[in-house]
């Protein structure tokens, strides 16, 4: 049976030699405090604005207000608006965006009709984090 007593005593007992050697308590307290804030910050996963562009295929009513609804996101920043695929592929192989949403030809009809309106998303996966946040949003 465990003497919680004793392991009181001893825990005070530690204590004390910590708290009156300077150089352990830096290196038991403070020195893993500092180590998890520098990484909290280091490896932060808030990824704000991503660059990426829109090609509208559909250019109705419908479309620029999701393209609006895109816009008012911090997470987004629309760099480029292309005019065909070849553009598309421009702007994700020169690295000026990270990802471009297709709006197709029918979307508004879709939506209006009640079926589902796909837009497809073209990626830039060199970088998995940034990638990933500009599907998510």
């Amino acid at each position: 049976m465990i003497n919680w007593r004793r392991v009181l005593s001893v825990m005070r007992k530690e204590w004390w030699h910590i708290t009156r050697d300077k150089m352990s308590f830096f290196l038991l307290i403070v020195s893993p405090m500092l180590i998890l804030i520098t990484f909290g910050y280091a490896f932060s996963i808030d990824i704000t604005n991503v660059g990426i562009g829109i090609y509208d295929q559909d250019l109705s009513p419908l479309s620029r207000r999701y393209i609006n609804q895109l816009h008012s996101t911090d997470a987004l920043r629309l760099e480029a608006f292309p005019e065909n695929m070849q553009d598309v592929d421009r702007l994700l192989m020169r690295g000026d965006v990270k990802a471009v949403v297709i709006i197709p030809r029918g979307f508004a009809r879709d939506l209006q009709s009640g079926d589902t309106a796909a837009v497809q998303v073209i990626v830039d996966g060199t970088n998995p984090n940034t990638a990933g946040h500009a599907i998510q949003h």
